[in-house]
């Protein structure tokens, strides 16, 4: 078991440095194409109060995507639910280098609360594409292109987010097989036991 951890967390963190690796030389190639705009560059900080009322209206908001009722319902479900998750997904590629850094077990009460409600955001991103996909399907506006780069970005955030949930069912039953094969000391039976419970749609898995 020592051995396929070490494998295994060797393997993780080759992925993550290959993953952050191919963002970084997208983002130096997108800042490069950025950077070769002929005419001064620019970059005055002024509008402070108008641009911070833009951040939390239109960003955070979604004021612009939500004058259309449902598709702007759906997306705001999407964008959130995506946000909702980030620090669990976080801590799941922190352990998969390191098997034994676990949030919960430090802050247990603070982040049961946050894992409760991730899950139930993280459906609800499945709620939001299952309406995006019925639109571009069934309703198939005419403004609105089939385009292979955003069907791409929904095929995957949603493997994403049914991944998100099977690996919080699996941590749910883990205590129970755990006991049933005596393989954990009490200590770690008692940590694990604290993901029973806290996971409102992966738990129905």
């Amino acid at each position: 078991m020592q051995f396929y951890l070490i494998i295994k967390s060797l393997l993780m963190l080759a992925a993550i440095i290959m993953a952050f690796r191919l963002f970084f030389i997208k983002v130096k190639r997108l800042y490069s194409i950025m950077m070769a705009v002929e005419g001064e560059i620019q970059t005055p900080v002024d509008r402070i109060k108008e641009r911070m009322n833009v951040l939390f209206t239109d960003v955070l908001g979604q004021a612009n995507v939500r004058r259309k009722a449902l598709p702007g319902i759906s997306h705001t479900l999407i964008f959130f639910g995506f946000l909702a998750i980030q620090v669990h997904s976080l801590e799941l590629m922190i352990r998969g280098v390191f098997p034994s850094f676990d949030l919960l077990h430090f802050m247990p009460w603070i982040y049961s609360k946050y894992l409760f409600l991730a899950d139930i955001f993280a459906f609800l991103v499945l709620v939001g594409f299952a309406y995006a996909l019925y639109r571009r399907l069934v309703i198939k506006p005419q403004y609105l292109t089939m385009g292979r780069d955003a069907n791409l970005i929904i095929l995957f955030t949603c493997v994403i987010i049914i991944s998100f949930h099977f690996i919080n069912a699996l941590q749910s039953l883990i205590p129970a097989a755990a006991v049933a094969t005596g393989a954990s000391d009490p200590a770690t039976l008692a940590s694990l036991a604290l993901y029973q419970g806290i996971f409102p749609v992966s738990g129905l898995y």
